[in-house]
């Protein structure tokens, strides 16, 4: 037996949530809400936590034309958060997330590389834009740099400087597979990037390193939870500090090549063990 698509309010009082759980599935029926957008707007009305709201909203989707059994129903737990439909909600939860506990914080101090968590916009840009958070990366160098050209750079110059740009949600390709990559980028034209161009010769110039996450890498939280949003954050986080420890040799090598007065003519031996 089906009620016309509205679901009967005394089934809703019958269901084991709390009151205010009752009175919210029941304006998602009067005002037919079709979106999770217009679902998160009634549930700040309400002070209601975004998760609680979310598995109130898929429960009311999944059940809305049917008749409750004598047993009630179960209020959903999992939904998909990268789903078109929730994706700039998911970017804003995450990027609040990283806001409150991440941002301003060093996320990465080793053999004098630090890495530093920013924003470089609003989170209300940063959503409309589709941006995601960035690892700024510094590293102290003293000594002198001679480039290609014969130019001499010293001082703040000669200091590495960066950034980790890593998908904090996945982006679909042509084909409709999610994915997630990584640009490690350097800031430093006069010297690190004239450096790996022609000195290390390693096909390079502004990337440090560049890839793609593995689908296990980074699990996507189950819904939005503070656990699994925390979950996934704290991982997110985690992954940055591997894609910086990972180019840490690099420039550490090109560290020991400006500090041990070498020229693009000269191998530097600190690390390699030639003396």
């Amino acid at each position: 037996m089906k009620f016309n698509n509205v679901l009967s309010e005394a089934m809703i009082d019958d269901l084991k949530i709390r009151k205010v759980e009752k009175v919210v599935m029941k304006k998602y029926n009067d005002e037919n809400v079709s979106s999770s957008e217009e679902a998160y707007e009634i549930s700040k009305e309400y002070g209601m936590p975004l998760h609680v709201d979310m598995s109130l909203y898929y429960t009311y989707l999944k059940y809305k034309d049917f008749l409750f059994s004598d047993q009630g129903i179960d209020i959903v737990k999992e939904y998909d958060v990268f789903s078109k439909e929730n994706e700039k909600m998911t970017r804003r939860v995450l990027l609040e997330y990283i806001e409150k506990n991440y941002v301003g914080k060093t996320i990465y101090n080793n053999d004098g590389i630090t890495g530093l968590v920013e924003f470089w916009e609003s989170v209300n840009v940063m959503v409309d834009e589709g941006m995601g958070p960035a690892v700024y990366v510094s590293m102290p160098v003293n000594g002198t740099y001679t480039d290609s050209d014969g130019r001499t750079f010293s001082g703040n110059d000669v200091n590495f400087g960066g950034s980790v740009n890593c998908n904090i949600i996945p982006w679909t390709t042509k084909d409709g597979k999610q994915r997630m990559g990584y640009d490690f980028i350097a800031y430093s034209e006069e010297s690190f990037n004239d450096w790996q161009q022609n000195v290390k010769k390693n096909g390079n110039y502004d990337i440090v390193v560049t890839g793609y996450l593995s689908s296990s890498a980074l699990p996507k939280p189950k819904n939005y939870s503070e656990d699994e949003i925390k979950r996934y954050c704290d991982r997110w986080v985690m992954i940055q500090q591997r894609i910086i420890h990972k180019a840490a040799p690099i420039l550490l090598s090109y560290k020991d090549y400006v500090e041990e007065g070498d020229s693009i003519f000269t191998e530097s031996t600190k690390r390699s063990g030639k003396k």
